[in-house]
């Protein structure tokens, strides 16, 4: 009994020695298994970021298509302001100047011709004039307000002024900068009451002063729209914010 102890002790202390101790072909095998999978996991990983590489390439490419599409929406949108600025800036000169009635065309053409040679403006402020105008045309708004602005200071009872006043009050809008833009929209208003911009005029001073959270400021201008120039677009629109503001708790 006491050899068979002895011999099991024995055993216990060599065994794990001889299994702790692979032989030279086995770490040969066990060496070519690791090189294997580290192959084959290579070999994945690589596979993984093609495809990764190829769905990138894909969406760069929608992401391009995507991006060309609005920059042609873009150009025309502006291209469709620039020509709107146009015509706004002619059917206002026209209004100005008295209008094209219904009367026979060779007299409307010797009166136009008449008035013109009255009040026809210089070639020095057509041209500052038209600075301010294509500043404008160009989004160049801070610019195109510095323009005007100038252009007002220069030519006060000018045959462009009450134009140039709405263009500069504009200007000051498109920027966001709603004060100067309330304070020239309502000297347009004061000075040139009968302009065919007064009605828009008034509805910006409302839709500023509700930019500046003035709310009770910006319910009475779109009321004064409603009243002053019924049955107008401008006042649709300002009936229509007048809802808005009402649903938003102003």
């Amino acid at each position: 009994m006491k050899k068979l102890i002895l011999l099991l002790t024995i055993l216990s202390f060599h065994l794990p020695l001889a299994m702790a101790q692979p032989s030279k072909q086995e770490l040969a095998d066990m060496e070519q298994r690791l090189t294997r999978m580290e192959r084959l996991m290579n070999s994945q990983v690589l596979v993984d970021m093609q495809l990764r590489l190829e769905q990138m390439q894909q969406e760069l490419q929608s992401l391009r298509g995507e991006v060309e599409q609005l920059n042609y929406q873009l150009q025309e949108s502006r291209q469709h302001q620039r020509d709107l600025y146009q015509d706004i800036d002619r059917r206002l000169l026209l209004l100005e100047r008295g209008g094209v009635g219904n009367g026979d065309a060779s007299q409307q053409a010797a009166d136009a011709s008449s008035e013109e040679s009255e009040v026809l403006p210089s070639l020095d402020e057509q041209k500052d004039y038209q600075q301010g105008i294509n500043l404008l045309k160009e989004f160049r708004y801070a610019q195109a307000a510095k323009a005007f602005d100038a252009y007002l200071n220069k030519y006060p009872q000018g045959r462009y002024a009450p134009i140039a006043r709405y263009w500069l009050a504009d200007s000051y809008y498109s920027d966001r900068k709603y004060k100067p833009a309330i304070e020239q929209y309502q000297l347009l208003l004061k000075e040139y009451s009968d302009s065919p911009k007064a009605p828009q005029a008034l509805l910006k001073v409302g839709y500023s002063q509700a930019e500046l959270k003035q709310w009770a400021e910006a319910r009475k201008t779109m009321e004064q729209v409603i009243a002053s120039y019924p049955k107008t677009t401008e006042a649709d629109l300002a009936t229509r914010y007048l809802q808005r503001l009402k649903q938003q708790g102003h």
